[in-house]
């Protein structure tokens, strides 16, 4: 499946000096991925923790969506990424599980980091800092002690125009 906007994303995310971007807006992962994300409403928003996000390789072909597990088998279907990874959020119908919504995010959110093969060398993540959750940016600078963030959202506007 072709994926032009991908493409004109990472070619924009490229000239800003970034080598990987984790994208946090609904609109930009829709972009990138093609994976029409949800408004979120209603109980579902309150009982996710974290937000669909996008984490892609700006000079391989790496490609890795992170959504709850509702979420993720619609993502299955629509997107152009490689890697789906699903997350469970607080069940209401399944009162005695454990379940940790919070431990659910970052578990998938250090799964996606792992897969990607990042390393631990220094590594410029182009970020959305309007939507980027704190949550996340602690696992990045766990996950990626050198790493070095940017701001994505200039490249993906001109990646757009």
């Amino acid at each position: 499946m072709s994926n032009h906007e991908l493409a004109r994303a990472r070619a924009e995310l490229h000239a800003s000096g970034a080598t990987w971007a984790l994208l946090t807006s609904p609109e930009n992962v829709t972009y990138v991925s093609h994976y029409e994300v949800p408004v979120e409403f209603g109980p579902l928003a309150h009982l996710n923790y974290g937000p669909v996000t996008a984490l892609i390789s700006v000079e391989e072909a790496e490609t890795i969506l992170v959504a709850n597990q509702h979420y993720a088998d619609a993502a299955r279907k629509q997107s152009s990424f490689d890697t789906i990874i699903g997350f469970g959020i607080l069940e209401v119908f399944a009162p005695f599980a454990k379940q940790v919504g919070r431990d659910n995010y970052i578990a998938a959110l250090r799964q996606a980091l792992q897969q990607s093969g990042i390393g631990k060398q220094h590594v410029k993540v182009a970020v959305e800092e309007r939507t980027l959750p704190l949550v996340a940016l602690q696992v990045l600078q766990a996950e990626l002690p050198n790493v070095e963030l940017i701001e994505a959202g200039p490249a993906l506007a001109r990646a757009r125009i």
